[in-house]
Formats: structure tokens, sequence, C-alpha cells
């Protein structure tokens, strides 16, 4: 492709992934941290996780919020939202709604909306965000006929939405961009021709939207760019009523020909969506959107304008989460030292019992020693230093043979 065509219009598209990455990252990346920890039970920290690995300690993850999720998603799922038309002042406009009404009703129900509804409403509640899109399709392969199809998105890190808006269903908004990944040989299917790039379309992504596929050499990186364009026109309101702007120089005269004249007249500004799929190369494909809204519906879980960033279900309640897994973690490795049984890390047979040994109710304390023999006892020290490190069963140099001084000390003990 020459100089001379390649479009701005990929530069464009490019800026405002990189103004999205600048203005969301923060935002993402807690994101992504909330869906692992209550998708995925990511609730341990890294290091603390790598530390228990090396001692052979258990790990264990009390998921209680993946089932507080569940029940406010499953809420939404026994009263799902429905498209509502509603008529306005006579009663022709009663039956005019109707009649949308069961059209939307039909776009509904082909498109399988309830999996779009249900996947964007999971996300915002586990990760704060989601997506819903409307897209069109031909009704066949030999048909020039189109369909409206509402569809879910998957995943909603590879949208990215206009920063600059602030309305809650994103109606405002001017720019969005999808992007897509595609393997070579399909994309060449696709669109024989085409500059598949090198492997070097759009390897900018931000946090979330990157995994190890997307950077090799048998892939592709596609995206939707829908974007707003405001155009300075006059609003001509006609005799029957009916407002239009003028669209082309024969405007006055299909007027005159159909026995209208103009009423009213005003400047103002009209919106129109266009959309280009590209890489970072070249334009695939353009066209104008038949609407003056972005089909982008964003699904927030809780956002205001005092703060904007989206706030999950789970976002305030994980260091609770946390605490509730990090404290069973005792209980659970008093079962080993206590005579349990196991192949990695559990005894095989009951530790032994000594007057003022209470194993029973303390079998991972390291500082159970008698009092007569404190002094003898070297290694107190370190099980003061490493009180809180892996749990074992103190024993005292000698073991607890009959010959040992352990067994002649007199019966007057403490625990300390």
């Amino acid at each position: 492709m020459s100089q001379s065509d390649y479009d701005p219009i990929i530069d464009e598209a490019k800026q405002f992934l990189k103004l999205c990455n600048d203005a969301e990252t923060m935002n993402r990346q807690q994101g992504l941290e909330d869906l692992k920890f209550v998708s995925a039970g990511e609730q341990w920290p890294v290091e603390l996780q790598n530390s228990r690995n090396l001692e052979s300690r258990p790990i264990l993850t009390i998921n209680k919020l993946d089932g507080y999720c569940r029940q406010v998603t499953n809420q939404q799922r026994q009263q799902r939202p429905r498209i509502k038309v509603h008529g306005m002042n006579t009663q022709a406009n009663e039956k005019t709604a109707e009649v949308i009404e069961g059209i939307c009703r039909h776009i509904e129900v082909q498109s399988n909306a309830d999996n779009a509804y249900d996947t964007a409403f999971d996300y915002a509640v586990r990760m704060g965000w989601g997506f819903i899109r409307l897209i069109t399709k031909y009704v066949s392969d030999d048909s020039f006929d189109q369909e409206i199809y509402i569809d879910a998105v998957d995943n909603p890190f590879t949208v990215y939405f206009d920063p600059n808006s602030t309305r809650i269903d994103g109606s405002d908004a001017e720019r969005c961009l999808i992007t897509t990944m595609i393997s070579k040989e399909k994309f060449k299917v696709m669109y024989p021709g085409a500059d598949d790039g090198g492997g070097t379309s759009f390897s900018q992504r931000g946090t979330g939207d990157s995994q190890s596929e997307w950077i090799t050499k048998e892939d592709i990186r596609v995206a939707e760019y829908y974007y707003a364009v405001m155009e300075k026109a006059k609003l001509y309101q006609l005799s029957d009523g009916t407002v239009q702007f003028a669209d082309g120089k024969d405007f006055f005269a299909r007027v005159k020909a159909a026995g209208l004249t103009i009423d009213n007249e005003r400047e103002s500004y009209k919106r129109t969506i266009k959309y280009k799929k590209l890489t970072a190369i070249e334009v695939l494909e353009e066209r104008d959107w038949p609407s003056k809204y972005i089909p982008i519906v964003p699904v927030p879980f809780c956002a205001t304008k005092i703060c904007p960033q989206a706030l999950p279900l789970n976002r305030n309640p994980r260091n609770n989460a946390k605490t509730i897994s990090i404290n069973a973690q005792p209980a659970w490795e008093c079962v080993p030292l206590a005579g349990g049984l196991g192949e990695n890390f559990f005894l095989r047979r009951p530790p032994p019992r000594l007057p003022g040994f209470t194993h029973d109710r303390f079998p991972n304390s390291p500082l159970m020693f008698i009092e007569d023999s404190f002094r003898s006892f070297r290694g107190v020290i370190d099980g003061w230093a490493n009180a809180g490190a892996p749990s074992r069963l103190w024993t005292p140099p000698g073991g607890f043979g009959t010959n040992t001084p352990l067994s002649k000390t007199r019966r007057s003990h403490r625990r300390c």
C-alpha cells in the first residue's frame, strides 16, 4: 500500500487507544484483580503463596464472595430486563408503540439477548463493568436483507470506550474501539489481498487485553472503530409537522413536489456514526452506522461522578475474604501435627504426650517447654523468632527418651 492510500483515521484510532490506556490503566488493573479474586480464587498474595509452597504448607482458599456474586446474578436472571416501548398522547401512538415493542421482542428472541444481558451483568458484578453491543447481519449468504442482533461481549477488556463519556448508558460517547485477534489464515480468507502486516498491527494493548498469543507471528489484531462526526446543517420544519435536514440539492424540489411548504428553520448539528474495521496498516471495511448512537452499551455496577471508577460487588470485601482464608490455615495445619494422615506433610502417628504439653489444644505451638529446663533449651530463642513461620512441633535436644534431662525434671511445669 502506498503512502497516499494510508487513511489518517488509523492514526486517530491508535491515539484513541493510547488515550484509553492512560485513562483506564488503574481501573482495568483493579478490575482484573477483582475478576481473578472471585472467579479464579486467587486470593493469596503471591509472595506469601510462594513461601508456603516452598515450606509444603497448605494454601486454602475459602471463596465466599463467589456465592454472594451468584446470589445477585441469579436475581437478575429471574428478572431479566426487557425493552419496553410506551405510547405518547393519542391512542394511535399507543398502537404504534405496541408494534415497535413487538419488533424489539423479536430482535431479543432471535439474537438470544438473555445471554448478552447475563454476560454483561455478571462481569459488572464481578469486576465492575460489562458491555452489550448491537450488530447487523445478513439473513443469509444470498440475501441483501439484514437483521438486528443484540450480541454479548465475552471479554470487556477488549472494548475501549470513550473515557470522556459521562452518561450512565454511554449515549454521549464520541468514540469506541473493539479489538479482535484473527489468525492469518482466516484473515487471508476473509480479506484476500489485504496486507497482514507481519504481526505489527496494534501492538499496544491495555490491562486485561493481553495474552501471549496476541503478539505471535501467526495472528493479526483487527480493530472495529466507531466514531461520531458532527456536521453543521440547517433543520427545516415542514407544513405537515415533520422535521428534516436538507439531505441534498434536490431537497427543496422534493418538498415542492410533495405539495409541502417550509414553516420554520434553524441552524443545528447532524450527528453521524462512522464505522471502520482496520488494522495498523489499512482500512478493511467502512460504512455509516444507521443511528446517532454508538452501538456499544456499557453496563456499570456502581459508578458516580464523584467516583467515576466502576466498583464491583467484591471490591470492598476483598480484605475480609483474605482474612477468612488466612485464619483457616492454623486449624488445618493442626490436623497433621495432631496425628492426621497425609503424603507430604501429615505425620504417621500422634506426637508423644508429656505432662504439661497440651498437644491436643496447641499442637502447632513451637514454644512448649518445662520451667526447670529453660536454660538448657538453646533453641527457644529461634522458636520465638520463627513463631509465625512453618508450623512444627518443637522437641528438645535429645528427644523425649527416658534418659534425657527432660525426663528427670520435677513435675512442676509451665507452658510459655
